[in-house]
C-alpha cells in the first residue's frame, strides 16, 4: 500500500506540475510585469483550468465524465501554452523568484502531507459527507453526479468544486481514501504559492507575508495556551464559538482541519480572483498611466468570479464587491474590450449552466440584523487580522491624542453595545480611506473590501434553516473567513509602511510594542496545531484514511474495497440509514456507491421544500422495511428499488438486533464475509 500511495503521490505532483507550468507559460505575459510573472498563481490556475475544460467537455460534447475528460483538459491547455509560447514576447524568465516559489510549493505539499499523515482518519465533523461527495463524483461516469445518500438522484449541494477536483483524481491511481488527503494537502500548498505572487506583485520585499499571515494567524485567544486555559486551542469548540449563535473559522484552521469543504476549496480561487482585481487596479487606476485594462482580464475577472460563486455561494457578497472595484476602477472599455466581457458571459454561461440546471436552489429568509457582537469577542476574533491596519492607521496618534479618539468608541460601545462593532469598522475604512495614498493602490481597496464584508457581517442575518438564534450562523463563519484572506492580501503594504515608519522612528513605541506582540501571539498558532496533531497522531503513518477503518472495522474496509474493485457506477447499496456526525452510512460514504438514504438531517438541508420531507421519510421507512419488515415479497421489493447490494454489518445490527444475512438469503449471494460484516449481491 505504502509503494502504491508512494507512485500516485508522484503522478499526482507530476500532474500538478505539468498543469502549472503550462498555465504560467500561458498566462505569464499578463502578468509580465510581477517579479515572478504570475508563476505562483499558476499552482492554482493550472490545475482549475484542466478541471473546467474536462467539465465543459463532459457537459457540451460526447467525451464521458472520465479520465479522459481530464487528460484531454490537460491536452488542451498545454496546446495553448505552446501556442503563447511560440507567439509571445514575454521577456526574461525571473528564474530566481520562480525557483523560490517552487521551493516552497514543494515544501509546503511535502509538509501539508505529513501534517495529513500523521491522523488521516475521516471520522468527525463532515469529513465522511465531503468524501461522499468527492468519491461519488469521481465514480460517476456522466454529470450531473449521482447523490451517494439518496440513491436515484442527483446531488442537491455544491458540488462544482468537488468535481473540479474529481477531474485531476480520476488520473490517480489510487483511491479516493487516498487523493482526498492529496487534495488536502495541495490547497494550503496552493493558497500559500498564489499569495507569495500576489504579495510580491504588491510590495516585493515583504512577498512572504500575505502567505506567513494566512498559515499562521488565529484568534487572540491562542494567548491563553501559554497559561494553560482550556478551550484556548485555535480549533476548540470556545474559540470556534467566540460569537453568540455563530461560527468562527481562521484560514489555516479551515486549510488543516481535515474537511472538505465548498469555502474551503474556494480558497485559492479566491486569490486568484483577488489578483485578477489587482491586475485591474494596476492597469486602469493604480499606476500613473491610466489606460483601458487588458481585454484578457476583463474576459478572466467575470470567469473568475463564476468560478468562485459555483465553488461556494457564499462567495456572491465578496465576489460582487470585487467585481464592483474593478469596474470603477475602468476609465475606459475598448472595442476589444466589450468583445471580452461578451465573451466571458459565453463561457461563465457554458460553465454555469449545467450546475444549475440540476439543483434546485432554496429561498433563504433574510433581513437587516438589529443586534451586534459584543466589541470585545470581535476583537479577540479579528485583532490579528485587522492588527496591520489598526496600527498604520493610527500611526499618527500619540498620547493624549489617542485617548481622544478612543474616548467616543468607548462611549458609543457603552450607550449602543449593539452598534460597537459597527462604528469601529467604519470608523477605519475612514482612516484607510484618507491615508490611501501612503499604502498600495490594491492594498488600500482591498482592506475596504475585507471592512464591507465585515460590515454586512454585522448588519445581514441568512436564515440557513438552523433555527432562531443562528440566522448569522453562516453570514460570520463565510464573510469574516473572506475577510480575514483579504487582510492578509493586503498586509505586504500594510507591514511594509510599519516598517518605513519604524525606521524612521515616526512611530510610537506603544504601537511598537503592540506590534511586537501581535506577531509573537500569530506564531503560536502554528506551534499550537502541530502540537496537537502529534499528540493525537494515529499508530503509523500514512495519506489512506481507510487504515483506521481497517483497524477498527475490518470487516467494512474489505466490502469498502470490494465495492470500490467491482461494483459498477450507481450501483445502490443497501445500508442502515446513517445518523449526522457518526459512522453510520459509511459504506457509501468511503465506496461512493449511492445508498438508498444517508444522513438524513444533512439530505434535509440540502433538500428543502415539497415534496422532499415526504420522501426522505418513506426512504427511511424502506431501508428499515428492508431489515425489520416482512420478508414474503422481500426479493422483489429489493429489485423495484434497484438494490445490488446489501450490508449487514455492526452498524446494522446495533440498528436492528434482529436482522442477520439469513433473513436474504433467499434472494442475495454472500460476496464478501469478513469480521462482522457481509455484503451480498441480489441476485
Amino acid at each position: 500500500m505504502t509503494a502504491t500511495i508512494g507512485v500516485g503521490a508522484g503522478v499526482w505532483f507530476g500532474l500538478l506540475s505539468i498543469a502549472s507550468w503550462s498555465a504560467f507559460l500561458l498566462f505569464r505575459q499578463l502578468f509580465s510585469s510581477w517579479p515572478d510573472q504570475g508563476f505562483g498563481l499558476s499552482k492554482v490556475t493550472g490545475p482549475l483550468v484542466v478541471a473546467l475544460a474536462a467539465w465543459v467537455l463532459a457537459q457540451w460534447t460526447s467525451v464521458p465524465w472520465s479520465g479522459v475528460a481530464a487528460a484531454a483538459g490537460c491536452a488542451l491547455l498545454v496546446a495553448a501554452a505552446a501556442v503563447a509560447v511560440i507567439r509571445g514576447r514575454s521577456g526574461a524568465m525571473p528564474w530566481r523568484r520562480i525557483a523560490a516559489i517552487e521551493a516552497l510549493w514543494i515544501a509546503a505539499i511535502v509538509g501539508f502531507a505529513a501534517y495529513r499523515s500523521l491522523a488521516p482518519t475521516l471520522f468527525g465533523g463532515e469529513r465522511f459527507m465531503d468524501h461522499a461527495l468527492l468519491a461519488s463524483i469521481v465514480r460517476s461516469e456522466v454529470l450531473p453526479p449521482l447523490d451517494p445518500w439518496l440513491a436515484g438522484y442527483a446531488i442537491n449541494y455544491h458540488y462544482v468544486g468537488h468535481a473540479m477536483w474529481a477531474a485531476l483524481a480520476k488520473l490517480a491511481p489510487v483511491s479516493t481514501t487516498v487523493s482526498y488527503n492529496f487534495i488536502l494537502a495541495t490547497l494550503p500548498a496552493q493558497v500559500m504559492a498564489a499569495l507569495c505572487s500576489l504579495g510580491g506583485a504588491m510590495v516585493p520585499r515583504f512577498w512572504w507575508a500575505s502567505a506567513a499571515m494566512a498559515v499562521c494567524a488565529g484568534p487572540l485567544t491562542t494567548l491563553g495556551l501559554l497559561v494553560g486555559r482550556a478551550g484556548a486551542h485555535p480549533s476548540s469548540e470556545a474559540s470556534m464559538h467566540l460569537i453568540p449563535g455563530t461560527i468562527t473559522d481562521y484560514p489555516v484552521r479551515a486549510l488543516t482541519n481535515g474537511e472538505l469543504h465548498a469555502h474551503v476549496i474556494a480558497m485559492p480561487v479566491f486569490v486568484v480572483f483577488a489578483a485578477l482585481i489587482h491586475r485591474v487596479v494596476e492597469d486602469s487606476g493604480g499606476v500613473a498611466a491610466r489606460r483601458a485594462p487588458r481585454p484578457a482580464l476583463l474576459f478572466l475577472v467575470p470567469v473568475c468570479a463564476a468560478v468562485l460563486v459555483l465553488t461556494s455561494s457564499w462567495e456572491v457578497a465578496s465576489a460582487a464587491i470585487g467585481v464592483a472595484l474593478a469596474a470603477l476602477c475602468l476609465r475606459t472599455i475598448e472595442r476589444p474590450g466589450v468583445a471580452a466581457l461578451s465573451l466571458a458571459l459565453v463561457v461563465a454561461a457554458l460553465v454555469a449552466w449545467p450546475f444549475f440546471a440540476s439543483v434546485s436552489i432554496p429561498r433563504l429568509p433574510a433581513g437587516l440584523f438589529g443586534g451586534g457582537t459584543p466589541l470585545a469577542r470581535f476583537m479577540l476574533v479579528t485583532g490579528l487580522w485587522l492588527g496591520p491596519v489598526v496600527l498604520w492607521a493610527a500611526r499618527s496618534y500619540r498620547w493624549p491624542w489617542w485617548g481622544v479618539l478612543v474616548a467616543p468608541l468607548v462611549l458609543v460601545s457603552w450607550l449602543w453595545p449593539a452598534g460597537a462593532v459597527r462604528v469601529c469598522v467604519g470608523v477605519l475604512a475612514l482612516a484607510v480611506w484618507r491615508h490611501r495614498a501612503e499604502v498600495a493602490p490594491t492594498a488600500w481597496r482591498v482592506a475596504c473590501w475585507a471592512l464591507a464584508l465585515l460590515f454586512l457581517a454585522e448588519s445581514v442575518w441568512i436564515d440557513d434553516v438552523y433555527g432562531p438564534g443562528f440566522g448569522r450562523l453562516n453570514v460570520v463563519f463565510k464573510w469574516h473567513l473572506q475577510a480575514m484572506m483579504l487582510c492578509a492580501i493586503a498586509a505586504p503594504s500594510f507591514v511594509s509602511a510599519l516598517v518605513s515608519l519604524a525606521r524612521v522612528r515616526d512611530w510610537p513605541r506603544s504601537h511598537l510594542a503592540v506590534a511586537v506582540f501581535l506577531a509573537g501571539v500569530m506564531l503560536l498558532q502554528p506551534v499550537a496545531n502541530v502540537a496537537a496533531r502529534v499528540r493525537g497522531r494515529a499508530d503509523a503513518l500514512t495519506l489512506d484514511s481507510l487504515d483506521l477503518v481497517r483497524a477498527r472495522y475490518p470487516g467494512d474496509a474489505a466490502v469498502i474495497d470490494y465495492l470500490v474493485a467491482n461494483a459498477p457506477p450507481g450501483a445502490v447499496v443497501l445500508e442502515a440509514a446513517g445518523t449526522q456526525y457518526t459512522y453510520a452510512s459509511r459504506i457509501s460514504s468511503l465506496s461512493g456507491q449511492p445508498t438508498l438514504l444517508g444522513w438524513a438531517v444533512h439530505e434535509e438541508l440540502w433538500r428543502r421544500g415539497a415534496p422532499w420531507p415526504a420522501v426522505l421519510r418513506e426512504r427511511g421507512a424502506l431501508v428499515e422495511s428492508f431489515y425489520t419488515g416482512p420478508d414474503a415479497d422481500l426479493a422483489d421489493r429489493l429489485r423495484q428499488a434497484r438494490v445490488a447490494y446489501i450490508v449487514v454489518g455492526v452498524v446494522e445490527r446495533r440498528r436492528y438486533p434482529q436482522v442477520s444475512e439469513r433473513r436474504f438469503a433467499n434472494c442475495a449471494d454472500v460476496v464478501v464475509r469478513s469480521g462482522d460484516t457481509v455484503l451480498m449481491r441480489v441476485r
